[in-house]
């Protein structure tokens, strides 16, 4: 059954991880800032996910996962590949606890 215009499943059938899912990550997130504050939990390390767009209107999109934790979601768009890549190894820098990055690997600009 195909769902209403405008109206998106919660999940596709190609899809590794629901709305829902993500959504409840961040809600645990944001309840965890308001009692600790922006730093991740302590001994918590951390994953970076990039999905890399094509230059134009496609969005580039970095999300920080701390295990089931997930920071606010960061994106841009309008710069090349390469402008992409110094970007994110800015965002990864930045955050002493993120262990390693995990890269969309379907191509650039499938979301």
């Amino acid at each position: 059954m195909r769902a209403p215009l405008g109206e998106y499943p919660s999940q596709g059938s190609n899809q590794l991880i629901s709305r829902e899912w993500i959504s409840r990550a961040r809600s645990r997130w944001d309840a965890y800032v308001s009692k600790h504050g922006d730093s991740p939990p302590i001994a918590s390390s951390g994953v970076m996910g990039l999905d890399v767009g094509e230059f134009g209107s496609d969005a580039n999109a970095v999300c920080f996962r701390y295990g089931e934790y997930v920071e606010r979601n960061i994106t841009w768009q309008g710069v090349d590949t390469i402008a992409t890549a110094e970007r994110a190894v800015v965002e990864f820098k930045t955050r002493k606890t993120i262990c390693g990055i995990k890269v969309d690997a379907t191509g650039i600009g499938n979301f």
